[in-house]
């Protein structure tokens, strides 16, 4: 019995121990945290130098940072990027830029906005005179600049906390159900009282839900950046 006791406090234990990212992520994890520095000024711009609003920011793209460093040396977008503008997300649909956005995603927040709050689409939309296609052209131009991906994650956030309500919610729990969407896309809901044990399952980065091996919580390790690193503007 004293046996069988020791053995499921240890896996208790053992499961409740935090893991170690930068350990797991060795290199990758150190060039992301490269990344972070090399943008967090542009990100204390665009968030109008709220400290703890660019963490948040930050924090729930962080992973995307860590796949960012391991992925970008193996593809050539020249091609898709002329599939999408000639033909729109149905030809081609591909991740750009450190934050790992597509063109898919932007997109929907340009939907969402003109649908809730035409002031922040204002912000990342086009007049009236643009052509699909020149909107496409458009959206790639601004997705390969850092500073228009820290724009649309901002309208994300501003979006999707509207969306969900997320006042209602503690920080590390606003930061969570943030980087989960930004995982899974806007439209994914959290009124569900199982929510924050579905998150926690959810463990498919960085490769996706078809690698078989371990994998990790995306929401999980963006809150364990957000727990551990503070980030100021330079004077």
């Amino acid at each position: 019995m004293l046996k069988i006791f020791f053995v499921s406090l240890l896996i208790l234990i053992t499961n409740n121990q935090q893991e170690n990212y930068r350990e797991i992520f060795g290199d990758d994890y150190d060039d992301a945290l490269s990344s972070v520095n090399a943008i967090q000024q542009e990100a204390f711009i665009v968030f109008g130098n709220d400290s703890n609003k660019v963490r948040q920011a930050i924090a729930i793209v962080f992973p995307e940072l860590i796949r960012y460093s391991m992925v970008r040396d193996f593809f050539e977008t020249a091609a898709l990027e002329l599939f999408y503008i000639e033909s729109g997300k149905e030809a081609a649909d591909y991740s750009i830029g450190a934050f790992q956005m597509k063109p898919s995603f932007i997109e929907e927040l340009e939907n969402l906005a003109v649908k809730n709050n035409l002031e922040i689409y204002n912000e990342i939309g086009f007049g009236k005179n643009f052509t699909d296609k020149q909107k496409r052209r458009l959206r790639i131009e601004r997705l390969k600049k850092v500073t228009w991906q820290l724009r649309y994650l901002k309208t994300f956030m501003e979006l999707y906390a509207s969306k969900e309500k997320l006042i209602q919610y503690a920080v590390l729990d606003q930061v969570m159900y943030w980087a989960y969407a930004y995982n899974h896309g806007i439209n994914t809901s959290i009124n569900n009282e199982n929510s924050k044990q579905l998150i926690t399952n959810s463990r498919y980065f960085p490769y996706g839900k078809r690698f078989q091996g371990k994998q990790y919580s995306y929401a999980a390790i963006a809150l364990d950046f957000y727990k551990n690193y503070h980030l100021q503007a330079k004077r």
